[in-house]
């Protein structure tokens, strides 16, 4: 009898081994017809909650650790507002004074916050996949988290931010697509990064049109911005210093296509008129353009531009005084038909090498600077034009074209 229950506990034991901590998780299933909210409030931290496919009419919160929120699929499970939003209820905010007259209704919301908006705790391990948010504020809004991540969602027709990620580090931002097609609409931006001194973040493989800004990282330091298509925008991708304690630091901005930002959007309360305008850096410190493809961003006629340009490293207006860009640099990338296709205003700190292009301010940036020099600035005519549409078509070719050895050497090194 002894003999039989060591053997016992010793069965246990190796069975306690082998089995992960994981096994522990929970997978919660909802159907169309129940509520999405209910499942997030009666889930354990830990919780994957799959979404079967249909249409959702719920705004959402999440403010516990470790919820996974998966859908059928992005053109299957869709979220849309409530017909009767009610205050307190997911993540509908009452309308501020002077504010909107209507409650504000987000899409999904993730942060643990009292009732001025102060954190109460960090909200960690959070993934949301597979599903798509049409028609809110925001479509998914994430405050004061860690890791979180948002994966092949397709968000449209917001009124503000496609993704919001402010006072979060670590946000993975992966494989979404961004966009508003209402006219009267102009929403800030289909991805946005803000307020974060260790933002860490990546935002890889997006694609995000019809905003005033297609990518936005504002007064956040350290990450990535890879491999993304943003056009028909205003501005394509914006790197933004304001007067804030944390400035916008050590990131990489590579491989990314960007085109035709060419939307005309009119001044607001905090932004100037912008339009034809590529990737800019206002105010930077320590970001690196690299190797990105940026064609055919042009000013409209008789639309005046606070600044233009396919890639620009000026100043930021914003603080008592201009804050001046440093160590920014600008290499391998590949720019046509922009208007002009390299700007660095004087008294901005840029290393400027490698690029294709044909047009600068000042003169003399572009690889050829024959070209360069010989085009001038501002408009340059149908040539350019061609130029950006061969470019765009050869870009991947461009690639692994003649910069490829050094390219490899700065990769490691960012790396």
């Amino acid at each position: 009898m002894r003999v039989k229950m060591t053997f016992a506990v010793l069965a246990l034991a190796a069975l306690a081994l082998v089995v992960p901590a994981s096994s522990t998780a929970r997978t919660v299933k909802v159907e169309a017809g129940e509520s999405i909210q209910d499942a997030i409030d009666n889930a354990k931290p830990g919780t994957t909650i799959k979404i079967e496919e249909g249409t959702y009419a719920e705004s959402l919160l999440i403010d516990k650790d470790g919820i996974e929120l998966i859908g059928e699929g992005r053109k299957k499970t869709h979220i849309v507002p409530p017909a009767t939003p009610t205050v307190g209820e997911g993540c509908v905010q009452p309308a501020g004074p002077g504010g909107p007259p209507e409650p504000v209704v987000d899409g999904i919301c993730v942060f643990d916050v009292d009732a001025e908006f102060n954190p109460l705790s960090t909200v960690e391990d959070v993934e949301i996949g597979h599903l798509s948010v049409d028609g809110f504020n925001n479509s998914i809004f994430l405050f004061h988290t860690r890791d979180a991540e948002v994966t092949r969602t397709i968000l449209s027709d917001y009124h503000e931010y496609g993704v919001f990620a402010n006072d979060s580090r670590g946000t993975e931002i992966e494989r979404n697509v961004t966009y508003n097609s209402v006219e009267d609409h102009n929403p800030e931006a289909g991805i946005y990064v803000g307020d974060s001194p260790e933002a860490d973040a990546t935002v890889w493989k997006n694609v995000s049109f019809g905003n005033l800004l297609g990518i936005f990282v504002r007064d956040a330091a350290h990450g990535k911005v890879l491999e993304n298509k943003s056009f028909s925008n205003c501005v394509g991708v914006l790197f933004l210093n304001t007067d804030a304690p944390v400035d916008v630091a050590d990131w990489l901005a590579r491989d990314n296509l960007v085109t035709g930002n060419n939307r005309e959007c009119p001044p607001g309360e905090e932004a100037p008129p912008l339009s034809g305008v590529g990737i800019a850096v206002l105010g930077g410190d320590d970001i690196d353009l690299i190797d990105n493809g940026v064609f055919g961003n042009r000013t409209a006629a008789g639309f005046q531009s606070a600044f233009a340009g396919g890639i620009v490293v000026t100043a930021s207006p914003f603080g008592p005084a201009p804050v001046a860009s440093t160590d920014i640099k600008v290499a391998f990338n590949t720019a046509f038909g922009n208007n002009p296709d390299l700007v660095v205003d004087e008294g901005n700190e840029a290393k400027v090498f490698g690029n294709d292009c044909l047009t600068s301010t000042p003169e003399g940036l572009c690889e050829d600077a024959e070209h360069s020099g010989s085009h001038g600035n501002g408009h340059h005519g149908d040539r350019d034009d061609d130029h950006g549409d061969r470019h765009h078509k050869k870009h991947k070719k461009h690639k692994g074209g003649k910069h490829s050895k050094n390219k490899k050497r700065y990769k490691s090194h960012r790396d």
